[in-house]
């Protein structure tokens, strides 16, 4: 079980700083003592932004900025860091990050931060979405826009990204793709063969008249053999 954070063990009390150390094994980061006690520990940019010194008095409103300025900076490198790994919708992304731990507050702050400055696009994903779905694995229009929905995209976005897509091709052509590829492994093609086919593009989200009509026009009458 992920273990959730939370500012419990950091000592929020105005005081004195007392000292300020790197720690041990992240050099970039630093605890920062008040009144001989830890209080909290943060990286160096904090540090500088803050211009924490040994000696410096911290009231306890002071203390808790510093403290949200970290766990924000902390969720923004983590969304970073999954987005760095693939791209991600809104919603996606925000459902990974409270999923980690971090409170929602601070996940909607970092995530509508990376809306405002197009880091994160639902539109364009949606886009990039279906086009790299669609050459990777060929589907319907209906398991195409519930894989969408299934990623956080809105419904709206996800109908427009999907239509847009088969402006150029019908649910027929996409369909023909995948028996064509599929048909020639097969020396003969008998009902086994037939149901096959028609079972895998069921699979791929097609309708039943669809799924007929392509397998009869490729199967039974030979045209594309």
């Amino acid at each position: 079980m992920i273990k959730k954070i939370t500012t419990k063990r950091v000592n929020e009390k105005s005081g004195k700083i007392t000292r300020i150390e790197p720690q041990k094994h992240r050099r970039e980061r630093y605890n920062i003592y008040i009144n001989g006690d830890f209080g909290f520990g943060i990286s160096r940019e904090l540090v500088l932004k803050y211009n924490l010194h040994e000696g410096d008095m911290l009231d306890e409103e002071v203390i808790k900025r510093i403290i949200l300025d970290e766990e924000k900076r902390r969720v923004k490198e983590k969304a970073l860091s999954l987005l760095s790994y693939r791209a991600r919708s809104t919603e996606e992304l925000r459902r990974k990050l409270k999923d980690k731990g971090f409170s929602d507050a601070v996940v909607c702050d970092v995530v509508g931060d990376l809306r405002k400055i197009g880091v994160l696009d639902d539109i364009k994903f949606a886009a990039s979405f279906v086009y790299s779905r669609m050459r990777q694995k060929p589907m319907s229009k209906r398991l195409l826009y519930s894989e969408l929905i299934s990623k956080g995209v809105d419904r709206e976005i996800s109908q427009r990204a999907v239509e847009e897509f088969f402006k150029e091709q019908t649910e027929e052509d996409v369909a023909k793709e995948i028996v064509k590829k599929k048909v020639y492994k097969y020396k003969e093609i008998d009902n086994r063969v037939r149901k096959r086919l028609s079972d895998f593009l069921a699979r791929r989200g097609f309708d039943w008249d669809v799924i007929n009509s392509v397998v009869s026009e490729i199967v039974d009458d030979g045209r594309e053999r």
